[in-house]
């Protein structure tokens, strides 16, 4: 039984598309795509099919080919039921989709914000079935590309490209090589095991910001070390190193593949950081709160600034993926027994202590990787800062 979103009120509800009634109601967004992600698992389950391997995106709505050819947003349909799923590896040489073989059938197919979901189902009882299977969970072939059906009217040409208007999905086909970004097996759902390896990865020679991998893996350093906080202009501030070895970040754990346990914390997206004059056990709260946890990750102090390391939770969608790799993770500080303490590691747009992406892709040294100005001079700090709480303590008072 097919289900939809609709923002009703402020809130995000999964509402039935054949009598418009609701499944229930949620303060957020990726909550009710959950909800229609479990709602759909259970209508296979009775069913009789088990979908394996994670869900696809088969059409990423609004994102631009290499070719210039793009869906518009919210106009994609697909036919009823179940769509035959093939593979590219039948006759290598022959152009596009030609020599594509059936290896099983896409079900469960739905819409996601401008997504086009869809759970493979493979026919494991076939030569083709199995290896496909076998070279998607290996992570080898791990992208779409649709067969659609569209109407001449609904090709829009501009001067970027085609724009594909109310298309129609008859099929879909994996390959090594997607036309558009985002279009495959969504990072979270892949079936690689989580090993000790993915929470102890070695820091790097240089400055690494955060990086998340197809796979799920989640990497980079929370702040570069010796770097000045851009909210303390007058001041350098910077990040404290741990006494506890995290211990209090790293409040969770992970099961690993081989049934042993590492204590982890949580990266989080969603909402602000935590008021900079809320106690610690506030802005805990605050996170648990407001905040969804995205990945968990392990933290240790590196030579190059607090170094984590660690995966993608299960369930988390494309979309959140898409928003996490768009973000500076930003790590929250805290007082704790007569210093700071890492507490959270938070998704932001503007994080305190920033790592220069561009150069650090354009292989800079990692000196070069800076976040403000110079250092201040020897006792300039403790005067600044004395200036600074007697001005805090005046606005207090007037």
């Amino acid at each position: 039984m097919p289900w939809h979103l609709e923002e009703i009120d402020g809130e995000f509800c999964v509402i039935k598309d054949d009598d418009g009634s609701s499944e229930g109601c949620h303060a957020s967004r990726s909550d009710a795509l959950k909800q229609i992600s479990a709602l759909y698992a259970s209508e296979a389950d009775e069913d009789g099919e088990e979908a394996t391997s994670g869900a696809f995106v088969l059409v990423p709505e609004g994102v631009w080919s290499g070719d210039g050819r793009r869906f518009e947003a919210g106009t994609t349909t697909w036919r009823e039921g179940d769509l035959p799923m093939t593979a590219n590896f039948g006759i290598p040489e022959m152009g596009g989709h030609g020599g594509a073989v059936i290896v099983g059938k896409w079900v469960n197919i739905r819409r996601q914000g401008n997504e086009i979901v869809a759970d493979p189902i493979f026919d494991e009882g076939s030569d083709n079935g199995r290896e496909a299977k076998r070279l998607v969970d290996e992570g080898m072939l791990r992208g779409v590309s649709v067969d659609a059906g569209i109407d001449p009217d609904g090709e829009v040409l501009t001067e970027e490209g085609v724009t594909f208007v109310g298309a129609r999905i008859i099929g879909a086909t994996l390959t090594p090589h997607p036309a558009f970004e985002g279009a495959g097996l969504i990072a979270s759902a892949t079936s690689l095991e989580m090993t000790l390896d993915d929470f102890t990865l070695d820091e790097p020679d240089e400055l690494t910001p955060l990086t998340v991998t197809d796979d799920g893996r989640v990497f980079g350093h929370v702040a570069p070390a010796d770097s000045c906080h851009i909210g303390s202009p007058h001041r350098c501030v910077t990040p404290p190193k741990s006494a506890s070895e995290y211990a209090l970040f790293r409040t969770g754990y992970v099961k690993l593949s081989d049934g042993a346990e590492i204590a982890t914390g949580p990266v989080t997206i969603g909402g602000d950081h935590a008021d900079r004059f809320a106690s610690r056990t506030d802005a805990e709260r605050h996170y648990a709160d407001v905040s969804m946890a995205i990945a968990d990750v392990t933290v240790v102090d590196g030579k190059f600034g607090p170094w984590a390391s660690g995966r993608l939770r299960p369930g988390v969608t494309s979309e959140q993926v898409h928003a996490l790799r768009a973000s500076g993770w930003s790590g929250d500080w805290r007082p704790y027994q007569g210093g700071l303490e890492l507490i959270a590691v938070h998704a932001v747009n503007a994080p305190g202590f920033p790592i220069f992406r561009a150069a650090y892709i354009a292989g800079k040294p990692a000196s070069l990787v800076a976040s403000v100005g110079p250092p201040c001079e020897d006792g300039l700090v403790d005067r600044i800062a004395r200036l600074e709480h007697r001005e805090r303590i005046r606005e207090m008072i007037t």
